[in-house]
């Protein structure tokens, strides 16, 4: 398990909830260092990434039966909170977590049905997702390479920039 520093990803609008080996301590730190600007449909973190409004648990149910597809509930639940980074936002390690419209956009333009990214490094140099039957996280360059177990093991990688993400 990686080791936690200071948060840089969007994760810090991760439920209470969520827990780790460390303990509790794994929201708290995440939380407190956004910086909501309500003007338009997207809140900035205070390293100036767009995230994208959440979306509603209905419209999330809906797009995993178009993708035949059941995310994990830690997935459900930051997408409720956080759409993904608007646009071909990234944050400064050049990683961009997809909103939905990009998901299914990817899913529709890669041909494998059986494996969903949500996130991108380098402008797509390559891709992280989920095969349909394994619950792990994947890193997509040439070869599929399972990174993670779980979604939230995911999050902790890409929050402690850890080398398996490259």
């Amino acid at each position: 398990m990686p080791h936690h520093r200071q948060a840089l990803f969007v994760v810090r609008h991760l439920p209470d909830h969520f827990q780790t080996q460390q303990g509790t301590e794994f929201y708290g730190q995440f939380k407190t260092n956004i910086k909501l600007d309500r003007p338009s449909n997207y809140s900035v973190t205070e390293k100036g990434i767009k995230l994208q409004e959440g979306i509603p648990i209905d419209n999330l149910h809906d797009f995993e039966k178009s993708l035949d597809f059941t995310f994990p509930q830690d997935f459900i639940e930051l997408y409720t909170k956080v759409n993904g980074f608007e646009n071909f936002d990234y944050n400064e390690n050049m990683f961009s977590l997809w909103s939905l419209d990009r998901i299914l956009k990817e899913y529709k333009e890669d041909g494998d049905t059986n494996y969903v990214s949500f996130c991108d490094f380098l402008i797509n140099s390559h891709s992280l997702g989920f095969y349909k039957d394994d619950g792990r996280i994947y890193k997509y360059y040439n070869e599929p390479e399972a990174i993670a177990d779980n979604f939230q093991d995911f999050i902790l990688l890409l929050n402690s920039n850890d080398d398996l993400l490259y």
